[in-house]
C-alpha cells in the first residue's frame, strides 16, 4: 500500500490522534466523517 492510500483514502480513517493522556484518547475528526456516528465514550 502507498502512504497516500493509507492517509487519505482508507476507508476506516476516522481523523488523526492529537492527544493520549492515560487511557483517554482525544482524536481531530477529518471534516468528511459523520459526527453524529462517531461520538463513542467507552470506559474499559
Amino acid at each position: 500500500m502507498s502512504r497516500h492510500f493509507t492517509e487519505e483514502e482508507a476507508v476506516l480513517r476516522i481523523g488523526e490522534v492529537c492527544e493520549v493522556s492515560g487511557r483517554a484518547v482525544t482524536i481531530l475528526v477529518d471534516k468528511n466523517k459523520n459526527l453524529s456516528d462517531l461520538f463513542i465514550r467507552e470506559k474499559f
